[in-house]
């Protein structure tokens, strides 16, 4: 009739047509949904911590389901009928949360989003193929919590890792909406650092004792796996999980904690034993006191890849391992302490002599969440050097007896 519409004209027109799917949702207070919400609020100290039960609710018992059908693919459904079924895919978890908010007094806010398997923004390519994604906005003093129900284990204040930097589509009302960035997690919020204890025994058997901390993604990265494995299952996957220095690595006891508390680091704790990892040659011991190898030897084939690599998240890992030198053996030679940066990638290991025990501590951290090819060669250059260092050896000696004495006899 004369009259021109936008549609799709630009980041106004694709929110104005997204809004037609959710204007109309959540009409009706659902009963239970009141209930739940009341118990879950009850004594809560102020609005942040409301939010966060919620939230935590939310992640705990709505199982995330991917079920899509023609509209249904933007369409979330109605907050009660996931509330009562118990599961939804992200659009439905997502309106859950803000419906759940709301109840509370606490505004919150659908939004669009797309995960970083998408490299568009909303003013390059206004349209659905920008975004596939959805999760709910809490906003508080200019601070933006991006709450990602899908991330089961994602503490809040943290956003699930695929959507680390990608613009996200916050809808405040009719004809109103914001675009933000979700920030990138810092390396030094993703923290994992492993410390063994060894000892040499018989036939060059080293055993001793491990503490595992992780932090951040580190530990929600870890997490995920376990969802549906019983204790026996989860027991076996943590000891794969530290498998070190050989083949002929053995945990003999392990324990978790704080494995599902979101605000609390994972911390793990083993007894292990290598099977003839110390190797002895007349008077010399030789012993390769790097038993994690994180990134060992993965070299980008140049000749064959061509589209950039996607890494996680960025991270910090630390390996400590502390040698009680034998008794009658002494320090002959430690490999030379390396440091090495290029790019997005460095790393660090150190030897430090402390009394009778000799202190190995590798540093490595990878602060870019892309590998692009012009990045490949300095990504190669990076793992030859670590790798390299990797290789190195202690060499223990054999401490000569003092002249006078019998070197077979044993001091008690």
């Amino acid at each position: 009739k004369g009259k021109t519409i936008p549609y799709l004209n630009g980041p106004q027109g694709l929110y104005s047509w997204y809004y037609t799917f959710v204007d109309d949702l959540n009409k009706e207070e659902d009963p239970e949904m009141r209930r739940i919400v009341d118990s879950l609020t009850a004594g809560a100290k102020d609005e942040f911590e409301k939010v966060s039960r919620i939230f935590y609710w939310v992640q705990d018992n709505i199982k995330y389901v991917a079920f899509e059908d023609g509209l249904g693919g933007f369409i979330p459904r109605e907050a009660k009928a996931i509330c009562d079924r118990r599961y939804g895919d992200c659009k439905d978890m997502a309106n859950i949360t803000a419906t759940m908010l709301k109840m509370a007094g606490i505004p919150a806010y659908l939004t669009w989003i797309g995960t970083r398997s998408i490299p568009y923004r909303y003013a390059d390519v206004p349209c659905p193929m920008v975004d596939n994604h959805m999760i709910c906005t809490y906003m508080v003093a200019g601070t933006y919590y991006f709450l990602d129900a899908t991330g089961k284990n994602t503490p809040i204040g943290t956003p699930t890792s695929m959507i680390q930097g990608k613009e996200a589509m916050i809808g405040i009302g009719e004809g109103k909406f914001e675009i933000a960035t979700v920030p990138i997690v810092a390396a030094d919020r993703n923290t994992r650092t492993d410390s063994v204890f060894m000892e040499i025994g018989e036939n060059g058997k080293v055993f001793g004792v491990g503490n595992m901390r992780a932090h951040g993604y580190e530990k929600i990265h870890m997490t995920y796996p376990m969802d549906a494995m019983n204790s026996e299952e989860k027991t076996e996957f943590l000891t794969e999980y530290f498998r070190k220095g050989s083949n002929k690595f053995v945990i003999d006891t392990l324990k978790y904690e704080n494995l599902y508390d979101r605000d609390k680091d994972l911390l793990v704790h083993y007894d292990y034993s290598i099977g003839g990892y110390a190797h002895t040659n007349g008077d010399e011991m030789y012993i390769n006191m790097c038993l994690d190898k994180a990134y060992m030897n993965a070299l980008i084939d140049t000749s064959r890849r061509e589209a950039p690599i996607e890494i996680d998240y960025k991270s910090t890992e630390r390996h400590i391992s502390v040698l009680t030198i034998p008794e009658g053996y002494g320090i002959s030679c430690t490999p030379p302490d390396k440091s090495f940066t290029i790019g997005d990638y460095s790393y660090t290991i150190t030897y430090t002599k402390s009394g009778n025990t000799l202190i190995c501590e590798t540093l490595i951290v990878i602060n870019g969440l892309q590998i692009q090819p012009d990045q490949f060669d300095e990504w190669n250059l990076f793992i030859a050097s670590l790798t390299a260092a990797y290789n190195e050896n202690v060499t223990l000696k054999k401490i000569a007896a003092p002249s006078g004495t019998n070197p077979k006899t044993k001091k008690k």
